[in-house]
């Protein structure tokens, strides 16, 4: 049985550098485009940071924060301060994925 020649990669090292500093750039620009794309949905999002609220439990609770789970994520989940005792909005945050539905105040 005869053995297979391996070929061999005639790169330098500058051409290394230079096609890795390429695609460097490239996966910058890829991660700044889907940054932007999430900041454009969380804006136009019915859902807002200080909107009032009831959750999936028909608790009334006050967004404090909107995230994504990651930097590539399409899943988001809102920080939620829930009333104190005394009705006032609580400054304690947890975490709501699901479920919350704005509460239209009268103006």
């Amino acid at each position: 049985m005869k053995k297979k020649k391996s070929k061999r990669i005639n790169m330098t090292q500058e051409d290394f550098v230079k096609q890795m500093r390429a695609l460097n750039e490239k996966e910058k620009e890829i991660a700044n485009q889907k940054w932007k794309l999430q900041r454009q949905y969380l804006k136009e999002y019915p859902l807002q940071v200080n909107d009032k609220c009831v959750d999936y439990n028909g608790e009334v609770c006050w967004i404090s924060n909107v995230r994504f789970f990651s930097p590539s994520s399409t899943v988001m989940y809102f920080s939620v301060n829930y009333p104190t005792k005394n009705g006032e909005r609580s400054q304690v945050d947890r975490n709501v994925f699901t479920g919350l539905t704005k509460i239209q105040e009268d103006k």
